[in-house]
């Protein structure tokens, strides 16, 4: 009798460690994503110029006009079908802001995308259609080195802050960085090319490079869109007109919603656990 209530005793007890093995699969399930997601995607919206800054003139429009416009139209469209997407306006009146300020408005709010709206102009006035910018290669370095000196800057007083515990391999770590930025700004700024080519009446062209400032002090994916050409009769008043700004902001609000559906699922590939107790 006394070796059955042994093997009886262990079998309870293996039954127990099965039923507390099944109650942690179900608190914690295997195919359950693999990190947090720490926040909601920030996205901000630049209108360019503003104040006593009026940008490109059309016959009737001026550029920075547009650019709020079309600011508002991309906001509210995001909101509606991303509600729990944060967007933020650098300028959300006929102000001016300096480039810099604009750049720090986005890194400030530690920004996932960063959008400046214009529209271009030429001396002809014949030339009209979307372009769409990102920063050029001969300004990667000073990205580098402003990225890096904005982290020490922001960590002055905290002297564990490093990255890595040495600065050289910080230098290493960011580079990186920046090249996963430069790399991202490229597949959103392709995505942008690709919808405005098929919808702005005048197409759009190739993906470029540029040394605009606000774009390589913002230290995330970052794009400049030149809406058209607004001294093009044509352009401008496509561009004034509710139904051109709807086209248009629907197209830029679908590559948006393509490079968050992206970035969100490389997150939930990433290779950090989440904690148990959680």
């Amino acid at each position: 009798m006394l070796n059955y209530s042994r093997a009886y005793k262990k079998l309870l007890y293996l039954f127990f460690l099965i039923f507390l093995v099944y109650q942690w699969l179900a608190a914690h399930p295997i195919n359950a994503p693999k990190v947090q997601i720490i926040k909601d995607p920030v996205i901000i919206l630049d209108p360019g110029h503003g104040g006593n800054n009026p940008g490109a003139k059309g016959s009737s429009n001026l550029e920075k006009d547009i650019n709020l416009q079309f600011a508002y139209r991309i906001k509210k469209l995001l909101l509606y079908h991303l509600p729990k997407v944060k967007v933020i306006l650098t300028r959300e009146v006929d102000t001016f802001l300096s480039l810099d300020k604009r750049a720090e408005i986005a890194n400030l709010n530690k920004a996932d995308l960063f959008i400046s709206l214009h529209c271009n102009s030429n001396n002809t006035g014949i030339v009209r259609g979307a372009e769409v910018y990102i920063m050029g290669n001969h300004k990667s370095d000073e990205h580098l080195e402003l990225s890096l000196r904005e982290y020490y800057e922001d960590n002055e007083h905290d002297h564990s802050a490093s990255l890595t515990g040495d600065e050289g391999m910080d230098f290493i770590f960011l580079n990186q960085i920046q090249s996963n930025i430069i790399s991202e700004s490229i597949d959103f700024g392709k995505s942008l090319v690709e919808l405005l080519n098929q919808e702005h009446p005048a197409g759009c062209r190739p993906l470029r490079q540029a040394g605009f400032k606000v774009l390589w002090r913002a230290t995330m994916p970052s794009v400049l869109i030149e809406l058209g050409y607004i001294n093009n009769i044509q352009d401008e008043k496509f561009l004034s007109s509710t139904e051109g700004q709807i086209i248009i902001s629907q197209s830029i609000v679908e590559s948006i919603k393509n490079f968050l559906s992206v970035r969100s699922e490389e997150i939930q590939t990433a290779s950090i656990p989440l904690p148990l107790n959680k």
